[in-house]
């Protein structure tokens, strides 16, 4: 979202295009985060993320995703692709209610940002 690369632009003073790709067709998303050469975040050194108080709403998700399913009815799912899933404590309720508060946020935010 705009507002995540506009925040994590000011946090580290680097132009959102040093790290960020403009994109179309993923609204709200308009940006996607730029890969290394070996495929990994900008962001990610020694497996460790160097904005992790400031990441995108996407990162703060991952690897859970939310499907809109139509008439205000959301879903999420999660991917295999995170060596975690399987391991550890279930997630509860309120993590997953916490987490649809900040998508509903930052939708305002990006609604808000389009109308000025």
């Amino acid at each position: 979202m705009k507002t995540d690369a506009d925040r994590i632009s000011n946090k580290t003073l680097l132009d959102n295009h040093e790290f960020a790709e403009e994109i179309s067709g993923f609204k709200p998303y308009i940006y996607q985060m730029r890969k290394t050469k070996n495929g990994r975040c900008y962001f990610l050194r020694n497996n460790l993320c160097t904005i992790y108080k400031i990441r995108p709403l996407i990162c703060r998700f991952y690897p859970f995703q939310l499907k809109n399913l139509g008439n205000n009815r959301y879903s999420f799912s999660y991917t295999n692709s995170c060596p975690g899933i399987g391991k550890g404590a279930q997630h509860k309720k309120v993590f997953f209610e916490s987490l649809f508060s900040k998508f509903m946020n930052a939708m305002e935010e990006n609604t808000e940002e389009h109308i000025c």
